[in-house]
């Protein structure tokens, strides 16, 4: 009974803070350290300069020792605070549940965009897809998204509500579009207005493939995970050079009271931030970067635009900030999380991805609207 009674105020919290972020409007931001591979374990590679204080799981200390101008060596903290901050032992439960709430909205209208940011190698790609196979507690924030929006529709059938789901998945390379379930149909896809007269986007020749069940979005999954434009880095064996982009698109309607909703569920798995010096890159590897980082720091550009209310919204100086415009543009529930690496030498960029998170964080984008009519 007692367990029972923890959960409904774990659950009533929730609840109260999803309000809260409503109310002040702006992006929520989740922080993630992923735990140490075995490899890095067995060199005995430690976590000294994170600190975690237990009291609230919404605060993540980096510290380390610098020598200054006059010689003396003395210990430097960064004090960051965020949403909320999983630590390594975080499952991928325990980070969904703390996004469920949002997912659910989706199903009452609202369009929903996540995106996981960070270098590369921060577990990025496990946060978003998990690492593939059937596990179901390995699975990440895609496939638990899917089952529990399906799961979410079973239950307003009783209500009236009758929903269908479509899904595409397209990645970013180089500033070019390219549909990751289209066959070998090649062509670059571009971004157009749906109509004259409207501000909504869309991409002509997207395949959009209709599902019925997380296993069918399982097997997209795999499909796309097969064509996303992958490549060895220093910092990765195999790093995503892409932005990958998975939309859940949601019809609902509820033919007794006459009411009709539809929504976008997008969840982005962005390519690493890393800097130039860092990854070694030279030829095709370094063109990549430079397009990399430039439409990553359009994104913040764009979210800093948004929040300051400036006139002019650069959403179009990117490939990225233009497809998410329809979720950017302030009438979107949107969350960021930002992937750390749990290795000292990763210092420099994870401090990086925390301050460029912690910017995010403090943007205000407007409150989001349901699309119900």
């Amino acid at each position: 009974a007692q367990e029972e009674h923890l959960h409904a105020l774990e659950m009533e919290r929730r609840r109260l803070h999803n309000q809260l972020q409503e109310l002040k409007g702006n992006i929520r931001v989740f922080c993630r350290v992923r735990p140490l591979l075995a490899a890095e374990q067995e060199a005995q590679k430690g976590l000294e300069h994170l600190h975690f204080p237990p009291e609230d799981n919404k605060t993540l200390v980096l510290c380390r020792t610098e020598g200054s101008h006059t010689g003396r060596r003395g210990e430097v903290r960064y004090d960051f605070s965020f949403d909320r901050v999983f630590p390594p032992g975080a499952s991928q439960e325990d980070v969904f549940e703390e996004i469920a709430l949002l997912v659910q909205s989706a199903l009452d209208g609202y369009p929903v965009c996540i995106f996981a940011y960070g270098q590369t190698g921060s577990g990025k790609t496990y946060t978003m897809e998990g690492p593939g196979g059937a596990d179901p507690t390995s699975w990440g924030v895609i496939p638990r998204a899917v089952r529990h929006l399906f799961g979410g529709a079973r239950q307003l059938e009783h209500k009236g509500w009758q929903y269908s789901f479509s899904a595409s998945f397209l990645e970013i390379y180089n500033e070019a579009l390219r549909d990751l379930l289209g066959g070998d149909r090649g062509g670059e896809l571009e971004i157009r207005h749906v109509s004259s007269a409207s501000k909504e986007l869309h991409v002509p020749n997207l395949r959009c493939v209709p599902v019925a069940s997380e296993d069918e979005v399982l097997g997209l999954l795999q499909t796309a995970a097969s064509k996303r434009s992958v490549a060895r880095t220093a910092l990765n064996d195999r790093s995503s050079r892409s932005h990958c982009v998975f939309q859940l698109h949601i019809q609902g309607s509820n033919a007794s009271r006459a009411l009709r909703c539809s929504s976008v569920l997008s969840l982005v798995d962005l390519a690493g931030s890393e800097r130039l010096d860092k990854c070694q890159a030279s030829g095709q590897r370094l063109r990549e970067t430079q397009a990399i980082n430039s439409s990553l720091a359009t994104l913040g550009l764009v979210i800093m635009a948004i929040s300051n209310k400036e006139p002019h919204v650069p959403y179009r100086n990117s490939k990225l900030t233009y497809l998410l415009q329809n979720s950017l543009r302030g009438n979107a529930k949107m969350l960021m999380f930002v992937n750390i690496s749990p290795l000292e030498e990763n210092f420099a960029e994870s401090l990086n991805s925390l301050r460029f998170a912690s910017k995010v964080n403090e943007c205000m984008v407007g409150t989001a609207h349901a699309n119900k009519k």
